[in-house]
């Protein structure tokens, strides 16, 4: 008797899962059939378009944007440009005794992409092409381009290693005077063996081997030195 009334409720079950899918069924149908698929076409094809059109005028504000900052960075090129230029005909002709120098643009039509042209001409020489100079006077040029690009735009700090190399004597103790001169508003760190760059520096640090296989640092303040002889002479005088 169990038995039968479980198979009842459950074939009852089942009958009334099956309506409840029906009813669900209909409803669904009833709703697909209420939607307008033009209107919603529609919808679709307005939200596309003002998505584009947002992406349009987002663009045309970043390449403004971007125009902008192309003038402004040409604009300021330029000027350091020019005064670099001004200052590196003035700097060579102090450390060559004459002549001329010049930076050119290679494309002036494109600054932002432009190279650069190093047009210099010592006195008494007609070079065209700079790889033709000495190695003492390669170094000089580059040398006078960086103090004039110092006298534009000074840095705190300025390590130079051993550019002074290649110049005789005469040409060492010019550059040696302009490390002097520009010492109060940038300070030096130089690797050299010249003597006329180390009379002109402050402090010297060097390295010593008094003993094989023991290398020991160094250092001596040229002003105590030079004070310090001074006393040892006028002593022994």
């Amino acid at each position: 008797m169990n038995l039968e009334r479980h198979f009842v409720n459950r074939i009852r079950q089942q009958a009334k899962t099956r309506q409840n899918a029906t009813a669900l069924r209909h409803k669904i149908n009833g709703l697909w059939k209420d939607i307008s698929w033009n209107a919603f076409q529609q919808q679709l094809d307005q939200l596309s378009l003002a998505f584009l059109a947002c992406n349009i005028q987002a663009q045309d504000k970043i390449i403004q944007a971007i125009d902008e900052m192309d003038d402004i960075m040409v604009e300021k090129f330029s000027t350091t440009f020019d005064k670099i230029n001004y200052q590196f005909n003035l700097v060579f002709r102090e450390l060559f005794g004459g002549g001329r120098a010049e930076i050119k643009y290679t494309d002036p039509n494109n600054i932002l992409e432009t190279g650069i042209d190093i047009d210099v001409q010592p006195p008494g020489k007609s070079v065209s092409n700079i790889t033709l100079f000495s190695g003492g006077e390669k170094a000089l040029i580059a040398i006078s381009c960086l103090f004039a690009i110092l006298k534009v735009r000074p840095v705190p700090m300025c390590i130079l290693d051993e550019v002074e190399a290649a110049l005789d004597m005469a040409n060492v103790e010019r550059f040696a005077k302009f490390l002097r001169e520009f010492s109060s508003q940038t300070q030096f760190i130089v690797v050299t063996h010249r003597e006329g760059t180390m009379e002109e520096c402050d402090l010297l640090y060097g390295a010593t081997m008094q003993q094989k296989g023991v290398t020991k640092l160094v250092s001596v303040k040229l002003e105590e030195a030079v004070d310090f002889s001074n006393d040892q002479h006028q002593g022994g005088v």
